[in-house]
Protein backbone atom coordinates (compact mmCIF):
# COMPACT_ATOMS: atom_id res chain seq x y z
CA UNK A 1 0.00 0.00 0.00
CA UNK A 2 2.86 2.27 0.45
CA UNK A 3 3.70 1.88 -3.10
CA UNK A 4 0.43 4.10 -3.84
CA UNK A 5 1.92 6.99 -1.47
CA UNK A 6 2.90 10.34 -2.92
CA UNK A 7 5.85 12.27 -1.67
CA UNK A 8 6.45 15.66 -2.43
CA UNK A 9 9.76 17.16 -3.50
CA UNK A 10 11.12 20.68 -4.63
CA UNK A 11 14.09 20.61 -7.78
CA UNK A 12 15.37 23.91 -8.09
CA UNK A 13 17.36 24.36 -10.88
CA UNK A 14 19.49 27.11 -12.00
CA UNK A 15 19.29 29.84 -14.36
CA UNK A 16 22.04 29.29 -16.05
CA UNK A 17 21.05 25.96 -16.18
CA UNK A 18 17.84 27.23 -17.70
CA UNK A 19 19.25 29.61 -19.79
CA UNK A 20 21.17 26.99 -21.86
CA UNK A 21 18.25 24.60 -22.28
CA UNK A 22 19.92 21.84 -20.48
CA UNK A 23 16.98 21.40 -18.26
CA UNK A 24 15.29 19.22 -20.54
CA UNK A 25 17.99 17.12 -19.58
CA UNK A 26 17.60 16.82 -15.87
CA UNK A 27 13.88 16.59 -16.47
CA UNK A 28 14.43 13.83 -18.72
CA UNK A 29 16.42 11.89 -16.44
CA UNK A 30 13.73 12.52 -13.60
CA UNK A 31 11.22 10.88 -15.80
CA UNK A 32 12.89 7.78 -16.81
CA UNK A 33 13.92 7.42 -12.93
CA UNK A 34 9.94 6.97 -13.00
CA UNK A 35 9.10 10.76 -11.03
CA UNK A 36 5.76 11.76 -11.99
CA UNK A 37 5.71 15.90 -12.19
CA UNK A 38 2.37 17.09 -11.17
CA UNK A 39 3.37 20.53 -11.91
CA UNK A 40 6.27 22.52 -12.58
CA UNK A 41 6.74 26.38 -12.04
CA UNK A 42 8.78 29.14 -12.48
CA UNK A 43 9.26 31.08 -9.42
CA UNK A 44 11.91 34.14 -8.73
CA UNK A 45 13.31 33.17 -5.29
CA UNK A 46 14.57 35.73 -2.91
CA UNK A 47 17.88 34.93 -0.07
CA UNK A 48 15.10 34.13 2.06
CA UNK A 49 13.52 32.21 0.37
CA UNK A 50 16.94 30.31 -0.09
CA UNK A 51 17.33 30.43 3.61
CA UNK A 52 13.72 29.01 3.79
CA UNK A 53 14.54 25.91 1.51
CA UNK A 54 17.75 25.52 2.26
CA UNK A 55 18.34 26.48 5.47
CA UNK A 56 19.11 22.81 7.30
CA UNK A 57 21.35 21.95 4.03
CA UNK A 58 24.15 24.82 5.32
CA UNK A 59 26.66 22.17 5.92
CA UNK A 60 26.02 20.80 2.13
CA UNK A 61 25.23 23.89 0.39
CA UNK A 62 26.68 27.36 0.08
CA UNK A 63 23.34 29.97 0.56
CA UNK A 64 24.90 32.33 -0.92
CA UNK A 65 25.64 30.82 -4.36
CA UNK A 66 22.60 28.98 -4.40
CA UNK A 67 20.69 32.37 -4.22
Amino acid sequence: MLANTGELAICVLGPTLVRSGDFVYVLDELSRQKFTFAAVRKASLSEVDVQALFGDQRINFNKDVLW
